[in-house]
């Protein structure tokens, strides 16, 4: 195996990050996508097992989920825990993949990352439990606010909630760029606490946001196009008139192949991600070029030594 090893710390504009990380992919396709659907894939199954055996049909048919709210209730947390646990097992794979790729190259075994998956496990997971706490905080605040602005201002007040909601959406599309860092910060530099990631994801971001923003876009699309790709198999095979079939089976298949598919797509814009940190690290703290500027002084001295010593 070709073992070319493509640098990360380095300075990338927007162009450069999309090329690098299709370059990665090529370069070691086999051996990337094998490590990653190893690591995945085991969370994929868990995730698909809770589909196919806790029926989610009964969950949007109206009148169905008030008939046994507990029961209902019981099966949307599990279908958000083994969603949860796929999307960290997903990042984590990608994030720890790269990471033992900038120490060893491709040689490394799927033990050593499964090894550094699950020490990652947690960090990830706390990172979008706070994450997902803070959002829903916010929001929750800005519905009571809204509540209160209609009842005591009437029409006026549902005038100013509309624009406070669309506010809150340019708000939330502009804070959302640098926040979604904050999981690679964390990977990366583990000794950030979830503040620390939050204040280094903002100064990473500044003057930065619009290459950051298209990058994220532009790799949603390409994973868009991609998941629709991918199927147009099942779409085919769904041409069949379906009006006979259980209609929570045909909702299960759909659940399972929507879950294959992101699963199959979703390293893109993460691995985009990863490189698009490493470049925004070199433009702010130049780390890659500080450590290449120590090792050749180290190189220096060793053969300065070196030569000391054949003259002794």
């Amino acid at each position: 195996m070709k073992n070319n090893k493509i640098e990360l710390r380095k300075k990338r504009d927007f162009g450069d990050v999309i090329n690098v990380t299709f370059a990665f992919v090529k370069e070691h396709l086999v051996h990337f996508l094998s490590m990653y659907a190893l690591i995945s894939f085991p969370a994929a199954l868990v995730a698909v097992i809770f589909i196919s055996i806790f029926p989610a049909g009964d969950l949007f048919i109206a009148g169905n989920f008030s008939k046994n709210i507990g029961q209902n209730i019981i099966y949307i947390l599990i279908y958000a825990m083994a969603g949860f646990s796929l999307l960290v097992f997903l990042i984590s794979a990608v994030y720890q993949y790269i990471a033992l790729y900038m120490k060893k190259g491709t040689n490394f075994s799927i033990t050593d990352l499964w090894r550094a998956v699950l020490s990652e496990f947690w960090v990830i997971t706390q990172t979008y439990l706070f994450f997902a706490l803070g959002v829903v905080v916010v929001y929750a605040a800005l519905a009571l606010l809204a509540g209160l602005i209609i009842s005591f201002f009437g029409v006026v007040g549902g005038v100013l909630t509309g624009i406070m909601v669309f506010l809150s959406v340019i708000a939330s599309m502009y804070f959302f760029v640098p926040l979604s860092y904050i999981f690679v910060i964390r990977s990366f530099e583990p000794e950030k606490t979830f503040w620390e990631a939050i204040k280094r994801a903002n100064y990473l971001v500044k003057d930065n946001w619009w290459s950051c923003f298209g990058l994220s876009f532009v790799m949603g699309i390409i994973q868009y196009i991609l998941v629709m790709v991918l199927k147009i198999p099942f779409a085919i095979l769904g041409m069949a008139d379906i009006t006979q079939v259980n209609f929570n089976g045909v909702l299960s298949v759909a659940l399972i192949i929507e879950t294959i598919t992101n699963m199959i797509t979703s390293f893109l814009p993460t691995l985009a991600g990863v490189f698009q940190y490493f470049a925004l690290v070199e433009m702010k703290d130049a780390t890659g070029l500080t450590e290449k500027v120590e090792k050749f002084g180290t190189t220096a001295n060793s053969d300065e030594n070196e030569d000391e010593k054949e003259d002794y």
